[in-house]
């Protein structure tokens, strides 16, 4: 059991169907169904009576939903004790990422961390892969979340998790029902993937020409046209994997490569050697330990 799970459970009740919820907390509805499954799995017992009109709280869900909430309500009055009074008004943290980033993690990753922190003020920098580094310099910024080569001295590099490239796909297309694919089945397949400034692209079209073939590439401005070039059946779109089990669009499939090792990279935190905000550590800290909570909940 985990505060994201009793989050849910009480926004079900709150909400009084599933579906609604999922609209509220921007998750799938059969992401939430899991939850609430497993929540149900761990204490034993069912929670709710699920009807045609909607869902009933059974008793062992009336007195769950009622400690849900004293939990969450302590939770957040302990995070708040903790780490609110070490805020000074005024204190900025500038953050950098790359566009599309949050394809991977949830932005509450860092709309958990202001939140908790409401003296602080944060100031956010979008750029292309290939650009954050120049744009990191040139603004001064106190961190970013990043991808990429770790080749430079001038900077450190924190890891907060390793992704996985992946495939969209939509339901009805074969590779939604033949497990992992092999470089060799993109052949003559039309891709959709990011523009020019991001690592995904040159990588991709290496990994063809190494199987001895020039992939088909749809050029796609954003996260959300790469999503909808996938729903429109005709072709498939290169993307990275949530680490939010919840996050997946519907109608979609994700498809996994066999060589998981190529075809994985590094997420981090990438700061500079000199910096000397003292609230960096304290992000990484809560970047680290969100991370962690969220990869448990994928397993």
């Amino acid at each position: 059991m985990n505060m994201i799970q009793l989050k849910y459970f009480v926004a079900v009740c709150d909400w009084g169907s599933i579906s609604r919820a999922a609209q509220e907390l921007y998750i799938s509805k059969q992401g939430l169904s899991r939850s609430i499954q497993s929540l149900e799995e761990e204490l034993r017992l069912p929670l709710f009576t699920r009807t045609l009109s909607g869902i009933q709280l059974t008793p062992a869900g009336q007195t769950t939903y009622q400690y849900a909430q004293e939990i969450l309500e302590r939770y957040g009055a302990l995070l708040h004790a903790l780490e609110a009074d070490q805020a000074a008004p005024g204190q900025v943290l500038r953050v950098a990422f790359p566009n599309g980033f949050f394809a991977c993690v949830p932005v509450d990753l860092l709309f958990s961390f202001f939140a908790r922190n409401p003296g602080l003020t944060c100031q956010q920098y979008s750029f292309k892969d290939m650009d954050l580094r120049a744009g990191f310099l040139e603004k001064h910024l106190d961190l970013a979340l990043c991808t990429g080569p770790q080749d430079d001295p001038a900077f450190d590099y924190t890891p907060l998790f390793r992704n996985r490239r992946c495939l969209y796909v939509r339901g009805d297309h074969p590779f939604a029902r033949g497990g992992p694919i092999t470089v060799d089945q993109l052949r003559g397949e039309l891709i959709g993937v990011p523009g020019e400034g991001y690592f995904d692209s040159p990588f991709l079209l290496e990994q063809c020409r190494r199987a001895g073939f020039e992939p088909r590439l749809f050029l796609c401005d954003g996260l959300d046209l790469l999503l909808q070039f996938a729903q429109t059946g005709r072709g498939v779109s290169l993307i990275v994997d949530n680490l939010d089990p919840d996050s997946l669009p519907a109608g979609l499939s994700p498809v996994y490569f066999a060589d998981q090792e190529t075809f994985s990279y590094e997420v981090f935190i990438l700061t500079h050697k000199n910096d000397r905000n003292p609230l960096v550590g304290r992000f990484i800290q809560h970047a680290q330990a969100y991370c962690r909570q969220l990869q448990a909940l994928r397993r």
